[in-house]
């Protein structure tokens, strides 16, 4: 049985639906992460900061 080309429109429709559903999910999940990783590189600054004023405070 072949596939009319309604029926073939349709089925590349949902597989190509799929794809960018798959690609959707991804960017959602890298998202969520920079938040934590923006939260960590701020921390680690804040620490060097903290260093670098007690060895200031330490040379006085």
């Amino acid at each position: 049985m072949q596939l009319q080309p309604d029926e073939i429109k349709n089925e590349n429709l949902k597989h190509y639906k799929l794809i960018i559903a798959k690609i959707r999910m991804e960017i959602s999940d890298r998202e969520k992460e920079i938040p934590a990783t923006d939260v960590i590189r701020r921390r680690e600054i804040e620490i060097q900061e903290e260093r670098e004023k007690e060895e200031r405070e330490d040379w006085a």
